[in-house]
């Protein structure tokens, strides 16, 4: 039965602590006075070492130069994050020593972290291909072919040696490039980036058989100690609509979900265009500023790993000039000057749509020309509203000219009345709607009026108008003339016949000195 002991800084303890151990050992007791150094050697206890630290990127976990077209590479993630491969990752491979690329191999999907990809030629043999993730002609490669992996164009592996042909392999024995496997050892965390240095197998991996395929599809990897990152991550939530001169709140939430406080914090809250800051509250220790108008900045210091969705509330009206339809976007960022594992959560926005009410009148006259003198004319009014907020307070002032007056009403809307030849109504235009007004005017001016009645509406989102025309009859003279014959056929030799002429005045004024003749 082994015995735990605990170990301490004191001397006398200490060998105290050795005196037994000698003694469980030994059988015999032992004077803390004669230890030897030798005796202390042998129980100076053993620390387990700490962790290595962890992968930052991929790198090449397995290689297989077999028979014939057996050719495979495996790729491992041992970051702690899943990697997106498509568009970020390529394996290139330099033929007999060329220092230019040959064959270039695009590896797609993301890759899990703790997984591997395996790239395998077309025509392998079934266990490889079953095992693969991207099966390709391309990889076609022997012993003495450098294969390179790529992050976005940045050397970040390599097997064998850019521009330098070995002759027929890289290495001796098992652990060559040439129709063995070979697995990188497990305590390797990154790939040569050095693509033109020397070359030894040895060094970093194990060397096996050709043809052997157990060890393609999964990687063992010694266990590692990330290094601490923070992680500091924002949310924003808003109202999806608002109404020009409403007052809104957009809540901010912070969090830190790292291995470590994330120091020198910042959260900048930028405000569109169409918003005017009110005030915020938080109960988060910080200092706030105001660089601009639009720029909000709260510095937090210290945000530590237990901070989850605190909250900073800001409060900002809507100008009464933003135009219906306007999309508000209010965007947060937050940094900080701690490494972080993930970036991609430090900013986040939230979009609120402005309704407005748009108003449009439009005005008719009916008839608009040929009026009869003292006759009556129609006038049709349309308020429309196609915005997405009612209008509310609305009022509508349409002052009849001194040519015409107030006869009845046609389509009389509730509010609606008349005073003095003044129409007038006030009231609410619901979003998307429209007031109808309908009534009838009498002529009293003269003959070849150009009558010209303006309305006009108010409203807190602007005013407008609109007008409609209508004309007279002139009062001229219209004269015409007309002459028949009877009979006019058959008349007899030396007979009678009789016309008849017609002069007729159509128009409004009498015809003055006309001559006939």
């Amino acid at each position: 039965m082994k015995r735990k002991v605990a170990l301490t800084s004191s001397l006398s303890l200490a060998l105290l602590i050795v005196a037994a151990a000698l003694a469980l050992t030994s059988g015999a007791p032992v004077r803390a006075a004669h230890l030897s150094e030798g005796d202390m050697g042998r129980l100076t206890p053993r620390l387990p070492l700490a962790p290595a630290a962890c992968p930052t990127d991929l790198f090449f976990s397995e290689y297989i130069e077999g028979l014939s077209n057996n050719k495979a590479i495996e790729i491992y993630n041992g970051a702690g994050v899943a990697i997106t491969l498509t568009g970020n990752y390529t394996v290139g491979i330099f033929f007999n020593g060329s220092a230019v690329v040959g064959n270039v191999i695009a590896p797609v999907g993301i890759l899990t972290a703790g997984e591997v990809y395996v790239i395998a030629h077309s025509s392998a043999a079934v266990t490889i291909t079953a095992q693969a993730d991207l099966t390709t002609t391309l990889l076609s490669f022997n012993g003495d072919d450098a294969i390179v992996l790529y992050h976005n164009g940045a050397i970040i592996d390599v097997i064998g040696q850019i521009g330098n042909d070995p002759g027929v392999e890289w290495g001796t024995g098992l652990t060559s490039t040439a129709d063995n496997t070979l697995v990188r050892k497990s305590s390797i965390i990154a790939g040569d980036t050095n693509g033109g240095n020397a070359f030894d197998p040895a060094t970093e991996w194990d060397g096996y058989a050709g043809d052997t395929f157990s060890f393609l599809g999964a990687h063992t990897a010694d266990p590692c100690q990330p290094d601490p990152t923070a992680d500091l991550g924002l949310a924003k939530s808003g109202p999806a609509t608002a109404f020009p001169g409403e007052t809104i709140t957009y809540t901010v939430s912070v969090s830190n979900t790292g291995t470590t406080t994330a120091t020198g914090t910042l959260v900048t809250d930028t405000l569109p265009t169409g918003l005017t800051f009110v005030t915020y509250t938080t109960s988060l220790a910080h200092t706030f500023s105001q660089p601009n108008a639009q720029t909000l900045v709260w510095d937090l210091g210290d945000v530590t790993t237990d901070t989850a969705n605190a909250t900073i509330e800001v409060t900002a009206t809507v100008d009464g000039s933003v135009l219906d339809g306007a999309l508000l976007t209010n965007t947060v960022i937050a940094s900080t000057s701690t490494t972080e594992a993930v970036i991609g959560n430090n900013a986040a926005q939230a979009a609120t749509e402005v309704l407005a009410p748009v108003l449009d009148l439009n005005k008719s006259a009916e008839p608009n020309t040929g009026v009869a003198y003292h006759g009556e004319v129609t006038y049709t009014l349309v308020l429309n509203n196609s915005g997405g907020q009612d209008a509310g307070g609305v009022l509508l002032t349409d002052t009849l000219p001194a040519e015409v007056d107030f006869a009845r009403w046609v389509d009389q809307p509730i509010g609606a009345g008349v005073a003095a030849d003044e129409v007038t109504w006030s009231g609410t235009v619901d979003a998307g709607g429209a007031i109808t007004f309908t009534f009838v005017v009498t002529h009293v001016g003269n003959y070849s009026d150009i009558v010209t009645n303006t309305a006009e509406y108010t409203h807190a989102s602007g005013n407008s108008s609109a007008q409609a025309e209508f004309t007279v009859v002139s009062s001229t003279p219209d004269l015409s003339i007309s002459k028949s014959a009877s009979p006019n056929v058959n008349v007899a030799r030396s007979g009678e016949v009789t016309y008849t002429v017609t002069l007729a005045n159509a128009g409004a004024a009498d015809a003055t000195g006309v001559l006939f003749t």
